[in-house]
């Protein structure tokens, strides 16, 4: 019963999946569970969450067992989010105004002490997947992947486009006197017209049908690629099946409407008298199509680049610490390996392999808890949130940070783990001081109810992916926190040690699985969904480049047709292969690199853009440009140099024999 499911503080909600999972085909309702050694009994059961919210979970408890915990009814506490259900009709605005400062009617005095301004802001849930970059805990997508993936999709199509335009009116001349027999025995302007459009929607329903089946079988390996669960199902979806009439409609009219309006310009006394040619003004837009065809390719082109060196900037990027031969062992369920983290440090000391231990709530790469941050004994407070980091003596020092003033914790000084405090570079600078040394000694209190002094100042390195500032940060030694045993290990015979540590861990635990993680793997883990873009773009950049590569080489076909009889004058007259191949190929360069040109200044905007939204970032360097616009020139010579070679070596007698 929805109503009643977490009424009780011991009742438990659980995913069809979890069901699955422990109860198999057994009805779960009243069964118990343990989770992390407390009971819990089943009361309901939800379908599995979708993968495009921001709620992931398969195990859903009630608040009401906490009810004598400070921190639910605490309004400083800033780890929940509240979800409202609001009236029909409600203004949002109006809304939102009377929420804000509702924080002040029950807590204005303390605030107005503090100084501070606690603010709460509401959005819809439907915004919340897309445009949040969301706390503590939940899922995020990406609009700004979602509009680059958009992007992309429009520069194929529109290079498809151009190619099928191009090519229609390179082929103008062979129609030609079809046109002129049909305007002869007396077909309209408008007639003739809906033919050519007609036939490139046809063309374009044809080329809908194919991607359907290609859609169908590469959806599954889309999502391998992208981790996704795209599903496309077209028989209830207003969107795709709107889609699927109108793509087809707009791609054959772009494709088909200069097209057709060229061919239906011919006129019939110059195609009779065999004045008409494939030149004109058709030679000069087909030129502009080219160039804003492999202007598309080159955005491409330069865009994938410099995603991957984004990401390879990101994983070699020195973060201040080291993350090298880390083995990282997660406490799962161990409530009281939390307090005997010393034990089973001295434990994995001892064995070989094993160059230093450290335990701790967190590791960088992972969430932070996020508390309040008094500065006692000064006038102004300087009351602000600053993340904290739970950690022993040793953590320091074995994920190699520098200490800039002041000391680590020690064991020798049993009052570090409740009453001293470390904090970092910027912490430093939020505080209002300018020299680390400055901070050592200062009184602080923290919103989980410590109060300290501060014995050292950290450096700043990167705990967090390189999208985000680093941002204030405190150490606590509490060890009430600890979740994490990090082992620095050695890299001769690894595997022997792995399992060497595995053996001891089943032996102290039989009836707890080993889990652990290298930490570099972890970290990297975060730009998972970065290199995923980058291999789609990787996708769609060689599809691109190949598509305009082929409409190139279709074009230099119906070109070069045109010019073999020149060519063979040329020849007549002493031209030599070279003299032929350079004729043909200096329009192709010149376009090319006219494209790059045209290229060049959107591909940077678009990157610089793109680029802004990572606090640490690779540059755009100019050879980057360069030796991409020398590229995509080799590879349209190589693309046109087949025609070439075989007009250059044409025997000018075939070509002239009757002239």
């Amino acid at each position: 019963d929805p109503a009643t499911a977490l009424t009780d503080g011991n009742s438990i909600v659980i995913s069809r999946m979890a069901s699955i999972k422990y109860f198999g085909t057994e009805d779960p309702i009243g069964k118990n569970i343990s989770v992390n050694g407390q009971d819990f009994t089943v009361s309901g059961v939800i379908e599995n969450i979708p993968h495009n919210s921001h709620l992931r979970f398969d195990f859903l408890g009630s608040l009401n067992r906490y009810d004598d915990w400070d921190q639910i009814y605490n309004w400083y506490a800033t780890m929940f989010r509240t979800y409202i259900e609001v009236a029909e009709n409600v203004n949002s605005e109006e809304l939102s105004d009377k929420i804000r400062m509702i924080a002040h009617n029950y807590e204005g005095a303390q605030y107005d002490q503090w100084g501070e301004k606690w603010l709460h802001h509401i959005q819809p849930l439907e915004d919340v997947y897309l445009s949040t970059k969301i706390p503590l805990s939940g899922m995020a997508g990406s609009k700004t992947n979602i509009k680059m993936l958009s992007l992309v999709a429009f520069l194929l199509l529109a290079i498809a486009i151009i190619n099928y335009t191009n090519l229609s009116t390179a082929r103008s001349a062979c129609r030609a006197k079809e046109v002129g027999m049909r305007k002869v025995v007396g077909a309209g302007k408008f007639q003739m017209v809906r033919q050519f459009m007609f036939e490139a929607m046809l063309m374009s329903t044809a080329a809908l049908f194919v991607s359907l089946l290609l859609v169908h079988f590469l959806v599954p390996e889309f999502n391998n690629l992208t981790g996704s669960t795209v599903n496309i199902d077209y028989s209830g979806n207003l969107l795709y099946l709107s889609a699927l009439v109108f793509l087809p409609l707009l791609a054959g009219t772009l494709a088909g409407i200069y097209p057709a309006f060229y061919l239906t310009s011919i006129s019939p006394v110059k195609v009779f008298r065999g004045f008409h040619r494939s030149g004109g003004k058709g030679a000069g837009f087909r030129k502009w199509l080219v160039i804003l065809q492999f202007s598309a390719a080159v955005c491409l082109i330069i865009s994938t680049i410099t995603i991957y060196r984004q990401i390879d900037y990101m994983k070699n990027r020195e973060l201040g610490f080291s993350k090298e031969q880390n083995l990282v062992i997660h406490f799962k369920g161990l409530n009281d390996l939390r307090e005997k983290y010393e034990m089973l440090k001295e434990v994995y000391l001892e064995m070989p392999g094993i160059l230093g231990a450290a335990a701790s709530h967190s590791i960088p790469g992972r969430g932070m808890h996020n508390y309040s941050f008094n500065l006692l004994d000064e006038p102004d407070g300087m009351n602000q949130s600053m993340y904290y980091l739970f950690s022993d003596a040793d953590f320091v020092d074995l994920f190699g940070m520098e200490i800039l003033a002041g000391r680590n914790f020690s064991k020798d000084i049993p009052t570090d783990i409740e009453e001293s405090f470390l904090i970092n570079q910027s912490g430093v600078k939020s505080i209002g001081l300018e020299k680390p040394e400055e901070a050592i000694g200062k009184k602080i209190q923290t919103g989980f109810g410590g109060r300290g002094y501060i014995i050292g100042v950290v450096a700043d390195f990167n705990y967090r992916k390189l999208d985000y500032e680093i941002e204030p940060l405190i150490f606590s030694a509490r060890s009430r926190s600890f979740r994490y045993l990090t082992l620095k290990v050695s890299t001769e015979n690894l595997t022997g040690i792995i399992r060497d540590i595995e053996s001891k861990w089943t032996e102290l635990y039989p009836n707890k699985p080993f889990e652990y993680f290298f930490l570099d793997d972890d970290f990297n883990r975060q730009y998972l969904s970065d290199e995923r873009m980058g291999t789609i773009f990787s996708a769609f950049t060689s599809m691109s480049i190949f598509i305009a590569a082929l409409g190139l080489f279709g074009l230099s076909v119906f070109l070069v047709e045109q010019r073999v009889k020149e060519i063979g004058i040329r020849k007549v007259h002493g031209a030599r292969i070279y003299d032929i191949l350079v004729l043909l190929s200096s329009d192709i360069v010149r376009w090319i690199i006219i494209a790059n040109i045209v290229a060049w200044p959107v591909t940077y905007y678009l990157m610089s853009e793109w680029l802004n939204g990572f606090a640490f970032r690779t540059s755009l360097s100019v050879a980057l440009f360069v030796i991409t616009g020398i590229g995509v020139v080799v590879v349209s010579l190589c693309t046109t140099g087949i025609q070439s070679l075989k007009a250059a070596y044409l025997n000018p007698v075939k070509t002239l024999r009757h002239e």
